[in-house]
């Protein structure tokens, strides 16, 4: 009887760690439970940050990324997460980090791509911090 139960388990445990992977087309895909989200830190020249801009993340045929978390630390922006890994194939592709307040504006380029299996977005280039 306790082998049964074992048996089950296991079973289980590999039906639960099967379906949290997005597969295409690449068989044996098991993506982790963890769930990425990339920030942009904006400050001014003395290093302050700078909140309340109007953000805007797109790529470079114009799609428009809408942040899906949003963050209490002061000059925190969302830029990428794992809910659009399915916009993104294993070759690097551009996204442009757009913010404006008033009279000032910010911009920088970013490069992300996922994996085979479609599991996570990953930054492969751009900065961490922007300065005004």
């Amino acid at each position: 009887m306790k082998m049964k139960v074992k048996v089950l388990i296991l079973l289980i445990s590999f039906t639960l760690l099967y379906s949290a992977c997005s597969v295409t087309d690449v068989k044996n895909c098991f993506c982790t439970t963890e769930i990425r989200t990339y920030t942009i830190n904006v400050i001014d020249s003395s290093g302050t940050p700078v909140d309340s801009l109007v953000t805007t993340i797109r790529n470079s045929h114009g799609k428009v990324f809408t942040a899906n978390q949003f963050h209490n630390e002061p000059g925190t922006y969302w830029l990428m997460g794992d809910g659009y890994q399915q916009e993104f194939t294993i070759s690097p592709t551009t996204i442009i980090f757009t913010g404006t307040k008033d009279s000032i504006s910010v911009e920088a380029g970013f490069l992300f791509n996922t994996d085979d299996c479609k599991c996570h977005v990953n930054k492969v280039a751009g900065p961490d911090t922007l300065v005004i």
